[in-house]
């Protein structure tokens, strides 16, 4: 039985793996990343931009996302910009990351890559048993405004 993550499960997930949440942006270069267990790769990664696919076997090492991306750049889908082509690859890593650890059925993420990062449109997740992704009880670095003790501002200085 396949059970399909619903929105807050897959955000939650989403974040825990370093993944921004999805947010309607259409600016960029539209890109797709599935996760599937593909008849012939087996547990692979697809990256789909404009009307190519390439496929890998998962899990993905840094030099296999290093070299997938570069596929795309040389057939001139993606600019030859250092900044997008490493976005792509750790987005690519971490995807990788969230299929295999959380054993997934399936991922699929619809993007747009442009210079200022990326952005997820669409996430979708199925699993074969129920997803379980507790909450986080304290605050974790990449949660937006997170105070910790450490941080102190000028208009608060710190007295013992």
């Amino acid at each position: 039985m396949t059970v399909i993550a619903d929105e807050v499960s897959a955000e939650r997930l989403l974040s825990e793996y370093g993944i921004s949440p999805p947010v309607k942006d259409g600016r960029g270069i539209p890109l797709a990343i599935d996760a599937t267990d593909d008849p012939y790769f087996g547990r692979s990664i697809r990256l789909t931009i404009g009307r190519r696919r390439s496929t890998v076997p998962c899990p993905l090492n840094e030099f296999e996302a290093q070299r997938l991306v570069d596929e795309f750049r040389l057939a001139h889908l993606l600019p030859d910009v250092f900044h997008e082509d490493m976005t792509l690859v750790h987005l690519l890593l971490k995807c990788s990351r969230l299929y295999v650890e959380r054993n997934l059925v399936a991922l699929h993420l619809d993007c747009h890559l442009s210079t200022r990062g990326y952005r997820v449109n669409e996430a979708r997740m199925a699993t074969d048993r129920a997803l379980h992704v507790p909450s986080r009880l304290e605050p974790h670095a990449h949660d937006r405004k997170a105070v910790f003790p450490w941080r102190r501002t000028a208009r608060a200085p710190h007295r013992n």
